[in-house]
């Protein structure tokens, strides 16, 4: 029963960190440690050839 609530409950979170990881909602810092990420896995913007 622990481990349900448990594991919705980190689903969940992660969940919410996915959908705001864009956003920035956490601070600059947070945004800019998964917007750099992003981009080196897609490099859309131009930077990396």
């Amino acid at each position: 029963m622990l481990w349900d609530i448990f594991l919705y409950l980190v689903l969940a979170a992660w969940l919410v960190l996915w959908l705001l990881r864009d956003h920035g909602f956490f601070g600059i810092r947070r945004g800019a440690i998964f917007g750099a990420a992003r981009r080196d896995a897609q490099p859309i913007s131009g930077r990396r050839e």
